[in-house]
């Protein structure tokens, strides 16, 4: 069980490096006319950090997984995979 404990740290820390590599390369804080932004996942009308920790429950899951969230599933390809991530960071920022 401890091995399953540390593989997950070392994951949840690679996701969190991702994360701000991502925010730092590709936020630019804009207003959106769209009632809607991708990468807004918790629907607060703003893409923030609080859609990375969104992101970051679900990433690796699949439909029939336990942690599925299909919010998180912005390029609708039954997997939360980096191709999320790159969306949300895309739009970092973002109000509507």
């Amino acid at each position: 069980m401890e091995v399953k404990s540390q593989m997950f740290e070392k994951r949840k820390y690679f996701i969190i490096g991702l994360i701000l590599a991502c925010v730092f390369l590709l936020s630019k804080v804009s207003a959106v006319d769209a009632s809607e932004i991708r990468g807004d996942l918790n629907d607060d009308g703003i893409v923030n950090i609080l859609d990375f920790v969104v992101f970051a429950n679900a990433f690796g899951s699949y439909p029939t997984h336990s942690r599925w969230n299909p919010n998180a599933d912005l390029d609708n390809n039954e997997i939360i995979n980096i191709v999320d991530l790159v969306e949300i960071a895309k739009n970092f920022g973002k109000t509507s």
